[in-house]
């Protein structure tokens, strides 16, 4: 199973690597650092506890990037469990619904490489505003003025 090497989560972009599980203290399936931006999953697990886990640990990293881990509270472990592993239920009970979804998201993105159009970029920038553009187009990989997309 291939999992992505990074992903953006907040403010950090967190390496995802699989490690052995002597990595992990061969009690822990995964584990997120916000110190270090790095989730670590156990490389000897199936392809569903693969995902169900490293969701997990993207909902650790969303917990601590969001600023929640701050709060004084003992339900950060209950409530990213059961949230992993209903989301990992949504995904094998609905095949092609984030595919759906992704499609939508890129259809506003005229920064992103297939859907690249200076004329909609001008016309995102006038109806959403300066930082919602820089937004659209950072998450393209791309600046605002940028003479082609990124690739």
């Amino acid at each position: 199973m291939t999992l992505p090497p990074t992903v953006r989560v907040g403010y950090q972009t967190v390496t995802v690597e699989l490690v052995p599980p002597s990595d992990l203290g061969f009690t822990r399936l995964g584990n997120y650092s916000g110190s270090t931006a790095q989730i670590k999953i156990c490389n000897d697990l199936n392809e569903v506890q693969t995902v169900q886990t490293f969701l997990h640990e993207l909902f650790h990293a969303m917990y601590f990037t969001s600023g929640l881990s701050s709060r004084a509270s003992n339900d950060e472990e209950p409530t990213v469990d059961t949230l992993s592993c209903m989301l990992t239920q949504i995904l094998r009970d609905n095949p092609g619904l984030f595919e759906g979804l992704l499609a939508l998201l890129e259809v506003s993105n005229p920064w992103l490489e297939k859907q690249w159009n200076i004329t909609d970029q001008g016309q995102y920038l006038a109806k959403n505003g300066q930082e919602a553009a820089e937004d659209a187009a950072k998450a393209a990989g791309v600046e605002i003025g940028a003479t082609a997309p990124a690739r």
